[in-house]
This record gives C-alpha cells, structure tokens and sequence, in this order.
C-alpha cells in the first residue's frame, strides 16, 4: 500500500492518516496503530535541544511501544536497535506508524543522507512484516521521491491527494442537503458551487455550510423539502466572509513553496487578469526575470514540472500542452492587482532570504503555553558573550502585557 501521502493544505491528509490508523486496528486485536504529528511540539523540541532527527523520532515510537506493551521497559540499547530486536523476529502483533506533517522532519533527514528514513525501510522490508509506517505531507514531500540515493520508495509506494473530481464533488454537495431536505431548483446551481469553490473539499465545506445556515433562518422549521435557488447561491458567494476565506484557501495553496507564488503572481502581474493560455517558455521568463538567482538553474523541463504541481493542486489546468488558470472564479478572489503585487514582493523576498520557517515559531512548555521568544530570539540570546573582564554575566529578559 501507500507509504508517502501528499498533497496541500486541508485536501484530507490527516483524515486518511486517522483512517488507516482506525482500520488497522480493527483488523486484528493484536495490531497497534499509532498518529504522531511531526510539527507542533516535537518540531519544536527537537530545534531546541538540537537532537537529530533519526534518534528522536524512534525514541518517540519507542515511548508508544513501551506505553502500550509491545517493548518491555526493561528493554537495553538504543532506540533503533531496541525497534529492531522486537520487529526483526517472528511474533503475533504488527504495528503502524502515521507520522503527519513531515515537511521539516525529511528536509533534515536529507541532510544526513536519510539515516530516519533508512532505519525505517530496514523495519518496514523485514521478512517478518510486523512494522509499518506511512508519512505524509505538503505536496514537496513527493520531490523526495525523486532525490538522489533517496530510500522513500523502499518504504512502499505514493498517494497524491488532490481537489475533488467533478463527481465527487457534486456527489458531496448533493447528498448531505439532499438528506437535510433541500433540492435544488436547476442542476446546473450544483456545476456554480464546484466552480466557486475550485472542487476544493474545504472550501465546499464553508459554502455549504453558510447556504445550509442561511436557508435554515429562511425555512426556519417548515417541513417538506425546499429548494436552492440561483438567488440563495448568489448571497453566499457575495458573502465577504466566505470571499475572504476562499482567497485565503488559494494563497495558502500557493505558499506551499514560493515558488508557485511567484510563477502565478508573477505572470497575473505581466499580464493582468485577462491572462488566458500561456507557455513553459513564458512563466519561466516571467519568474527569472523576478528572482534569477533562483530560476537562471532551471531549465524548462523542471519548471515545467513545478506547473504540473500546480495542475495537480487544482491551481492550472493543461490547455494542449500549455496551461492556464483553472477557472475565472479564482481571478475573482485573489484580490486588486495592487494586491497582487504586494503578495509577489513578499514571495520574492521569501525566496531569496530562504528563512527556516522553524525559527520563527515560539516554542511552547508541556502546558501549551508559548513562549514570548521565538527560537531565533532564543539563539540570538543564548550566543550573547560576557564582555571582556566580566567574571558573572548573564542576559536577563522581562515580559509583560499591557
């Protein structure tokens, strides 16, 4: 089955992930199934305390194991080999692993020639069969994949997960109202929801949601079945609130690497919104033009290949062997074209600053409170030296609120 699941934000990842650990469990009483998120908290701590990578991600399934019964607390050596003692043996229970959000965790792995990533396909190949694991992420992760002397495939094979077909799409708008009452006056209304939404699931979720909201206050509780209307649909898309949100769901889609920001900004601000189909040849002009640095290395075949992620992130369409904007809607919401060009100056200077995006976040205790300082605030402090001459020396912060 899959290994690497991936695809953007809010597309149902960590639904599938829960899924999978549900299923598992329910096949055998013997199995244990665990979700683990690689963000928050241990992404955190591991910046802090500057273990690698490999030793702290199998000394937390090591603490799993020992919390269910399936490694003996007693247990000697090293997380890996207390891991491998257990599962590269016969024995009655199987287990998996769902690590969610391992965008960081694989780009440091990288750097170590994939040491996690290896001691994790040693486990996963055993003849035994015992160990599972399965990693998702932003749709990046998929590059990994391709990364040279790159082990991801030993751990089995890869499940993008993309918007919605129009029939899937259609199939949940149609059927949640449909059981709620609700029909709608022309099938063609159900074609103008998927297309302001982009077959997005979480933007149908919040169109859907606000129609259902708005019809209920109309119907309040009459019986029988009542019917959407092109007005009701209107007022919801007219709705600042869902229109502020939908453009979020779009920038957020494209900041998943700046690079996409740019490329379509990029092109929306040469050539405005009446931009139709355009060429590899052209996007990648437009980008280098913007950051050379960063696009001169690229030919067009890898760029081409960065429009294919955003084909696939429901952003472009292919339009014979060329490509163009999904659909008009998304013009309409990405804001003025003033707009537009403050978003591209921020990617563009993202993008040649290359920050480590794990710095800025602030830390937070065992009581989810967060820290004032962020982990580059941290460094900077921690790196103060005493002044020559000064025996006791310290670096004192105070924080408050107004």
């Amino acid at each position: 089955g899959a290994a690497l699941v991936y695809g953007g934000r809010q597309l149902g990842k960590t639904t599938l992930l829960h899924a999978a650990e549900q299923a598992f469990k329910a096949r055998d009483s013997r199995n244990h199934a665990y979700y683990l998120r690689m963000d928050g908290q241990f992404q955190y701590a591991m910046e802090r305390q500057g273990m690698d990578v490999k030793t702290r991600v199998l000394e937390l399934m090591v603490k799993k194991l020992k919390d269910d019964g399936v490694l003996l607390s007693n247990s000697k050596g090293t997380p890996e080999e207390r891991l491998q003692a257990e599962f590269q043996r016969s024995g009655t229970n199987r287990v998996l692993f769902c690590l969610d959000e391992v965008d960081s965790i694989l780009n440091k792995d990288a750097r170590t020639n994939f040491q996690l990533v290896r001691s994790l396909a040693a486990l996963v190949n055993d003849s035994n069969q015992r160990f599972r694991v399965v990693l998702a992420g932003l749709n990046n992760v998929n590059r990994f994949r391709t990364h040279p002397n790159s082990p991801l495939e030993q751990l089995g094979g890869s499940l993008p997960v993309k918007i919605l077909s129009a029939q899937d799409a259609r199939n949940l708008i149609v059927q949640p109202l449909a059981s709620l009452g609700y029909r709608f006056e022309e099938p063609e209304l159900v074609d103008r929801i998927i297309a302001f939404t982009n077959s997005h699931p979480s933007l149908l979720h919040i169109f859907c949601s606000e129609l259902v909201e708005q019809l209920g206050r109309r119907h309040n509780s009459e019986d029988g079945v009542h019917v959407i209307t092109q007005g009701d649909l209107e007022n919801i898309e007219n709705n600042p609130d869902v229109r502020r949100l939908s453009g979020d769901r779009f920038d957020m889609t494209l900041n998943l690497d700046k690079r996409y920001t740019v490329a379509v900004y990029g092109l929306l601000k040469v050539y405005g919104k009446s931009l139709s189909t355009f060429s590899v040849k052209k996007a990648l002009e437009v980008a280098r033009s913007l950051v050379p640095e960063e696009f001169q290395q690229m030919n067009e075949t890898s760029f081409g290949g960065l429009l294919e992620e955003l084909v696939g992130l429901g952003v472009l369409r292919d339009v014979n062997h060329e490509y163009a904007i999904r659909n008009q809607t998304i013009l309409q919401l990405i804001g003025s074209p003033s707009l537009i060009s403050d978003k591209l100056q921020v990617a563009v200077r993202d993008l040649k600053n290359r920050e480590e995006d794990a710095l800025t976040c602030h830390p937070a205790a065992a009581d989810l409170v967060p820290s004032p300082l962020a982990l580059q605030d941290e460094r900077l402090l921690l790196s103060v030296k005493a002044p020559d001459g000064v025996e006791n020396y310290s670096v004192s912060v105070i924080m408050g609120t107004p």
